[in-house]
């Protein structure tokens, strides 16, 4: 576009002395700065003036990167609307609102029907008090300016609630701390480190109604986020998500939430660099509705010896409560609570109360265990921690005791475990008035020479037992380096030293496997890497959401549990001759490590602090002693043709290979019965089953958890006795070709095709 420039300079220096405008319209309330005509700037660059159709002068010629300052008084600070009187031949022009260099509002212009046909816009931008130089900046050519208004009585605005309000977040880069993003600068940022994800949390003071977030983002922003609410500050509820950020200003609204803690949670950066807000806004009524106080049990949850009648009430005058008697969180269409509840069997109890014009109550929990002792072997609870104690408190120092010290516990680890309740405390379940957590925190600090701490409790010397059902409800932490733990050790492990002491891993989770828990066997000669065990894989991580976790220990069995759900059998059969030795007390151990061998040091993508959450532990022995009889099991080698054993390598993949002079645990397999005549093969190695792959074409590998036509083999026994196996997938032979690793691909018997099985 032909531009004048050489008027350019004369218009500055013609109006860089202007005083501070403020037009008031009618519609603008009293001291606002109100509508200020485009032509008068007290700056500019590149732009001409020309006479406008709606009279006086209006502001044209403009191209990419042209910009007009106005000097404005603003009385109170907050948000305010401002409108631009603009025209355009074209869609989609663009200009922004700046101020010292950060966007205030951006705003995307439409084709008014040529450059004297005029339209207004509006936007929001939030602006500090007092006197302040604003910039209306070109983002592209094509448009003209009439005049712009700011106003604080024309839009349904409400004060925004973060400001100057405590902020926090994940990281901070240099002095780019997080209150500077709620502190109604917009001329100072928050920015984290150059790492995803990463987060900003505001904390309003109480309990409000929030139904707005606006977020000015610095060039470093955010391609894919939520915004969260919290009534607590531990859990959290999307309102918003996004994969495709573009930064700039993003005023979101939403469905009103009761919220104290608003948070934005980055998952992928939008450039090389980390996240950076110049401003992070909340709107809303700001008065939360009154709740309906919580139900509460009589009697109170635990074990009785005979049937319950269960009362449930709410304190609320008027309210109405909807329960379960399954475990499951009640909702409208539940029952309605009438009169007493009679609780013969154990079972777990759910209640919320609701009325009208209120927000309903959180839901309250009661576990009710019903023995009555007459059944032999049945379960019944022995020991628990529900850990209910005060919020803020540290454990039942008559059933923990502290390990203290930062030596690295033979694996390296990096934290230094203390007895503080900054690292070990009870937290209250906001969802459950009457429950609480116990809450093992790692945090990023310096203390006894360690870069973490964290916490390590036990049960040694305040309880121990041999044999049981022991069972953990919690949450886990994640992220590289961070390594949660439920398991036990034997009470002889100052004597006998460990492993011979024997060790069980109820729960072990890493961060490099965020999918996958692991339970093992540690003794004489299995131990470290060379544990016996096997991983649960769940697809929604165990982050999430509470999960149970536990194991039934009986004489020469242990069975693992993951949400109730078997997942690894062993028995002293998995030892081939070695020692077992978990027939014995043992005590319990719950810890947080930050580091060491198998987990690796945390990186640039861990946040701090993290959060092992657990809501109870409980033991539980069989009634009179009495156990099931161990199960059968058919244990197997297979030796090829070559006359080696066939391995499940778990230093090579877990991949079936004949390769082994010897037969141990890697060169074992459980025939598993799969029904019509024919039989999976599980490797006791990792306690997964063998599979030929996709459609039975690939090399077999133990990886599967379940069996379906892929680990599955027509089991042929030839005329001298070997064993040959058909793959049910593709109805081809299983073959050991010297070394290589099995494969399902022959089409007929051969020497490589036959296996001598043991069993």
């Amino acid at each position: 576009m032909f531009k004048r420039k050489a008027l350019q300079g004369l218009f500055a220096l013609a109006l860089i002395a202007s005083p501070f405008v403020g037009l008031a319209p009618s519609q603008a309330a009293p001291g606002d700065p109100g509508k200020i005509e485009a032509e008068n700037y007290v700056a500019m660059n590149g732009v001409q003036t020309e006479v406008c159709s709606e009279g006086g002068l209006n502001v044209a010629y403009i191209d990419a990167g042209d910009w007009m300052d106005y000097n404005v008084n603003v009385p109170v600070a907050g948000t305010y609307k401002i409108d631009f009187r603009v025209s355009s031949p074209y869609a989609n022009t663009q200009l922004q609102l700046q101020k010292g260099g950060a966007t205030l509002a951006s705003v995307t212009l439409p084709n008014t029907g040529g450059y004297q046909t005029w339209q207004t816009v509006s936007t929001t931008a939030n602006l500090a008090a007092g006197a302040q130089t604003l910039r209306v900046y070109a983002v592209t050519n094509g448009w003209n300016l009439n005049w712009l208004s700011i106003t604080s009585d024309a839009a349904p605005v409400t004060s925004n609630l973060a400001l100057n309000k405590p902020a926090t977040a994940s990281s901070t880069e240099a002095a780019y701390v997080a209150a500077n993003a709620v502190d109604g600068n917009s001329a100072t940022r928050w920015s984290s480190l150059f790492s995803d994800p990463q987060w900003i949390s505001v904390d309003l003071g109480s309990v409000q109604t929030v139904s707005r977030v606006k977020l000015n983002w610095e060039a470093a922003y955010a391609k894919s986020y939520q915004i969260q609410v919290s009534t607590d500050g531990n859990g959290w509820e999307n309102v918003y998500t996004t994969t495709t950020g573009g930064g700039g200003v993003k005023d979101v609204t939403f469905t009103a939430k009761n919220a104290r803690y608003v948070r934005v949670y980055g998952t992928q950066r939008g450039t090389v660099y980390g996240y950076s807000l110049w401003d992070f806004e909340v709107y809303g009524s700001g008065t939360p509705q009154q709740q309906v106080a919580a139900p509460t049990f009589t009697p109170a949850a635990g074990t009785y010896a005979t049937a319950q009648n269960v009362t449930i009430t709410s304190t609320t005058t008027g309210a109405t409560i909807k329960y379960t008697t399954d475990g499951s969180t009640p909702t409208a269409a539940s029952a309605t609570y009438t009169g007493p509840i009679n609780v013969a069997t154990s079972k777990t109890v759910k209640a919320i109360a609701t009325k009208v014009g209120m927000t309903d109550s959180a839901v309250s929990t009661a576990a009710y265990t019903i023995n009555t002792g007459t059944q032999p072997g049945s379960w019944k609870l022995v020991w628990s921690d529900e850990f209910n104690g005060a919020a803020g408190s540290g454990v039942d120092l008559s059933k923990w005791t502290y390990e203290v010290g930062g030596g690295g516990f033979g694996n390296n680890e990096l934290q230094y475990y203390t007895d503080r309740t900054a690292n070990v405390y009870m937290e209250q379940d906001p969802a459950d008035a009457n429950n609480r957590f116990l809450v093992i925190k790692a945090q990023q600090e310096n203390f006894g020479n360690r870069n973490y701490t964290s916490g390590r409790i036990k049960t040694q010397g305040k309880y121990s037992f041999t044999y049981g059902k022991v069972e953990m409800r919690a949450k886990l932490p994640q992220g590289q380096g961070i390594w949660p733990a439920f398991w036990m050790l034997g009470d002889n492990i100052d004597t006998v030293n460990w492993p011979n002491s024997g060790e069980i891993d109820i729960m072990e989770f890493v961060g490099q496997t965020p999918t996958t828990v692991y339970g093992t066997l540690h003794g004489p000669d299995y131990n470290g890497a060379g544990g016996i065990g096997a991983s649960r894989s769940y697809a929604p991580g165990f982050s999430n959401d509470f999960h149970t976790y536990g194991i039934e220990w009986e004489p020469n069995i242990v069975r693992w549990y993951f949400d109730g759900q078997l997942f690894q059998t062993r028995t002293i059969d998995d030892l081939s001759g070695r020692q077992w030795v978990f027939d014995h007390n043992f005590f319990l151990l719950l810890n947080l490590a930050v580091g060491g061998d198998w987990p690796g040091a945390p990186n640039a993508s861990t946040v701090f602090p993290q959060k092992y959450m657990i809501d109870y532990v409980r033991v539980y022995q069989r009634e009179g002693g009495v156990y099931p009889p161990l199960p059968a099991r058919t244990i197997t080698t297979m030796q090829a043709a070559n006359g080696q054993y066939v391995c499940a390598d778990n230093f090579n993949g877990s991949l079936l290979t004949a390769n082994r002079t010897t037969a141990s645990t890697w060169e074992k397999f459980e025939v598993v019965d799969a029904g019509g005549g024919k039989i999976a093969l599980r490797a006791l190695m990792n306690y997964k089953f063998a599979s030929a792959g996709a459609g039975g074409n690939g090399q077999l590998i133990a990886n599967q958890e379940t069996f379906g036509p892929s680990e599955t083999f027509t089991k042929v026994v030839n005329a001298d006795g070997t064993v040959s196996l058909l793959c049910v997938a593709n109805g081809k032979y299983v073959t050991a070709n010297g070394t290589t690793s099995l494969t399902a691909s022959a089409t007929s018997i051969g020497a490589n095709e036959k296996f001598r099985f043991s069993n």
